[in-house]
């Protein structure tokens, strides 16, 4: 998001939960956090390879930045490089309708990391694809 429209922190609390806090106001739901391995086999660029939700954030991340060249200057990364998704899941899908983590009404903040594990950046689904640069 762009520099100053958001003030947006997730906070681990005494009780191990996590919660969003923006713009100064804690907000009262969890935050879910899911880490996902990304496949030797997964290409960014084709749907097909996808095997995990993980795996379809970077698919998300690649389409939009396939379509804005300002999207991809601000990425940091490359999504092919990624061998690690961490979703931080602010606005969770109901249990028995999975596919909503794809849908309207999501917020889904996503790190991207290498085969070290290094942070490489991120980014947020809104449903519409944010770059979220690592900061140094």
């Amino acid at each position: 998001m762009k520099p100053g429209t958001l003030d947006l922190q997730i906070v681990r609390e005494a009780s191990g939960e996590y919660h969003a806090i923006g713009d100064g106001e804690r907000d009262p739901a969890v935050v879910e956090v899911r880490d996902y391995p990304v496949l030797p086999d997964f290409r960014p660029g084709r749907v097909e390879t996808m095997t995990n939700a993980g795996e379809g954030l970077l698919v998300l991340v690649q389409m939009n930045a396939d379509k804005d060249v300002a999207l991809r200057r601000t990425l940091g990364f490359d999504p092919a490089a990624v061998r690690a998704v961490r979703a931080w899941v602010i606005s969770p899908p109901r249990p028995q309708r999975p596919m909503e983590f794809y849908s309207a009404g999501r917020f889904v903040l996503m790190q991207a990391f290498d085969k070290d594990g290094r942070l490489l950046g991120g980014a947020a689904y809104t449903p519409f694809i944010v770059a979220c640069p690592a900061q140094p």
